[in-house]
């Protein structure tokens, strides 16, 4: 408790940790500085406006330490000495000193629980995070990075088939289906230069894994007196391997030549083809009478956002539970889950009321590109 000394020019008031009793001049503005006798942080009351707020109660067991004799005018008064710690004094220090501790101990541990989480949601981010998922939509925006790839270069520099296929990845595995492919086409594929080429950022763990992405996006002819409204547009995937360098030349085909775009506009009934698509459970805008075990998914091809197609899906097949994971991801987040897989569809129904179908769900992910392929299961009864 404060008071006011037999000195009409002092004031005394009792330090708040051990109750030891301190003189101080009566017109000293409120300063901190240590205890003389425990040595604990104290800031001297304002005597002018309020005491109440430091008043406590004295501690009769301390004894009150000697007033200090008055310094000269011209100096203000020194601390008096300190005095030896009593037993109270001494555990209530240490019992300071063993809170604060804790403190920090408390704080500590939270920090690291939080970093330790953290580290876990960003570890299981990057592990369900699939090949190519930055490729649509993306918002990406670093520049694209110009680059001349001496495999794309040697590539599209070939004007025969045997030529190209020393720089596809699973060629002879291919070759069947690309000799058909070109059957009708030219193998001239300067139109699309590799200098025109940039590379596309893909998550680090793919390009650790050997995977380069290329995309090439210009205007479809340069004719000044007949420019184009529209861009061609192609990805290329490239692997590393032992034999070296090698395209994915279904992904490379698909974009460039537009191949789910004419499969969808031009139904031929039992038809099938493989493709590599973006697939979202996202439903019909006007959904026709379908099953109620149906479910409707968007297919997109991974760089023409237009060529895209609404497909009904019954649950009960092997697409059907391989796709239900979509939902399952979107009914957490309550937003439309997309993901890159690879696709076998097929032309169903009647020439008069053709029906597109997903034939089988190959895998998640492109095929040959860190995708596994499922084994075809049985329809669930």
């Amino acid at each position: 408790m404060s008071e006011r000394s037999k000195n009409s020019q002092e004031h005394a008031f009792n330090c708040p940790s051990c109750h030891g009793r301190i003189v101080i001049p009566f017109n000293l503005p409120p300063t901190a500085g240590p205890c003389p006798h425990c040595q604990a942080a104290v800031t001297s009351p304002d005597f002018l406006v309020n005491t109440s707020a430091i008043e406590v109660e004295v501690d009769t067991s301390v004894v009150e330490a000697p007033t200090p004799t008055p310094a000269p005018a011209t100096a203000p008064a020194p601390a008096t000495a300190p005095a030896t710690a009593t037993p109270n004094q001494a555990a209530k220090k240490g019992n300071s000193i063993v809170r604060i501790l804790v403190f920090l101990l408390i704080i500590g541990g939270l920090g690291g629980a939080a970093y330790f989480v953290i580290g876990i949601l960003r570890a299981k981010n990057e592990i369900n995070e699939p090949l190519g998922i930055k490729l649509f939509p993306r918002n990406s925006t670093e520049p694209a990075k110009a680059i001349i790839n001496p495999t794309m270069e040697k590539y599209l520099a070939a004007y025969s088939l045997n030529e190209k296929m020393d720089y596809v990845l699973n060629a002879e595995l291919l070759r069947p289906k690309i000799e058909a492919f070109y059957t009708n086409r030219t193998i001239d594929e300067t139109n699309t230069p590799a200098n025109k080429f940039s590379t596309v950022q893909i998550p680090e763990a793919d390009s650790n894994k050997g995977f380069t992405l290329l995309q090439y996006n210009h205007p479809e002819s340069t004719n000044a007196t007949n420019p184009s409204n529209s861009n061609t547009k192609v990805l290329a995937f490239l692997k590393e391997t032992e034999q070296g360098v090698k395209l994915d030349w279904e992904v490379f085909a698909q974009t460039k030549y537009k191949t789910f775009n004419a499969f969808i506009k031009n139904p031929i009934i039992a038809k099938t083809e493989v493709f590599r698509m973006i697939v979202t459970n996202e439903p019909a805008t006007n959904p026709p009478n379908t099953p109620a075990n149906d479910t409707s998914y968007k297919f997109t091809d991974p760089i023409h956002k237009d060529d895209s197609a609404q497909i009904y899906v019954l649950t009960t097949t092997q697409a059907g539970q391989a796709l239900s994971s979509l939902d399952q991801q979107s009914a957490k987040t309550n937003v439309p889950t997309h993901r890159t897989a690879t696709v076998e569809l097929i032309w169903a129904g009647t020439p008069e009321k053709p029906q597109l179908q997903v034939n089988r769900f190959i895998c998640w992910e492109f095929l040959n590109l860190g995708g596994k392929e499922i084994a075809e299961i049985p329809p669930s009864k």
